[in-house]
C-alpha cells in the first residue's frame, strides 16, 4: 500500500503536495516502504522453520506481534501526521486497529501486550504534535476507547476461531469411529 501511494504520487497528477505536513507523511511512508519487505522476508524464513523448536515458535509469535504493532503504528502515523490532532480524524488509526483485531489471532496476554505497547507509542508520539495537556488527555482518552474496542473485537474473533477449531477437531475425531462402524462390502 505504501508503495502504491508512492507510485500514484509519482505518475499521476494527484495533488499530494497540497496536503498539510506532506514532508512528514513522505518520510514516514518511505520508511514504512523500506521496512515492509523485511517483514515479508522474515515471515518466509519463519514459515520454513515453523514448529522446529521452541525458539522458532517464540520468534514466530514475537514476529506476528511486531508486525501487528507495525500496522497499528502506521495507522497512528497517518492519523497524527495528517491533522496533528488525532481526535479530529481517527479513521486510519481505527482501521489499523480493526484490521489487526480481525485478521490476527492473539492469545489473551498477547492482546493485552499489543494494547499496552500501542497505547505507550501513542502517548509518546502525541506530545510532539499536541502541546496542550487538555488536548493530549482527550486524545489519550479517545485512543483508550479505540483500544478497548480493539480488545473486544480481538477476543470475539479469537473465541469464534477457537470454537470453529474445536468443532473441526471433534469432527476429525469422529471420522475414524464412523469408518469402523460402516458395514463391510461384499
Amino acid at each position: 500500500m505504501n508503495l502504491s501511494i508512492r507510485l500514484i504520487g509519482r505518475f499521476t497528477s494527484v495533488p499530494f503536495n497540497s496536503l498539510d505536513n506532506i514532508n512528514e507523511i513522505d518520510r514516514a511512508n518511505l520508511l514504512a516502504t523500506i521496512i515492509t519487505p523485511f517483514f515479508y522476508l522474515g515471515s518466509i524464513l519463519l514459515i520454513k522453520y515453523f514448529e522446529r523448536n521452541r525458539l522458532v515458535s517464540f520468534l514466530d509469535r514475537a514476529f506476528v506481534i511486531l508486525f501487528a504493532l507495525f500496522v497499528i503504528t502506521n495507522g497512528m502515523r497517518v492519523t497524527i501526521f495528517v491533522t496533528h490532532n488525532p481526535r479530529n480524524s481517527l479513521v486510519m488509526y481505527l482501521a489499523a486497529l480493526m484490521l489487526v483485531g480481525v485478521f490476527f489471532t492473539f492469545e489473551y496476554y498477547e492482546t493485552l501486550f499489543v494494547i499496552f505497547i500501542a497505547s505507550v507509542i501513542f502517548m509518546l508520539i502525541l506530545p510532539h504534535y499536541q502541546h496542550n495537556f487538555g488536548e493530549q488527555l482527550l486524545n489519550d482518552l479517545v485512543s483508550f476507547v479505540l483500544l478497548v474496542l480493539f480488545f473486544c473485537i480481538s477476543r470475539f474473533i479469537f473465541s469464534y476461531r477457537a470454537d470453529n477449531y474445536l468443532k473441526l477437531k471433534a469432527i476429525e475425531e469422529k471420522k475414524p469411529a464412523d469408518r469402523n462402524c460402516q458395514p463391510a462390502k461384499k
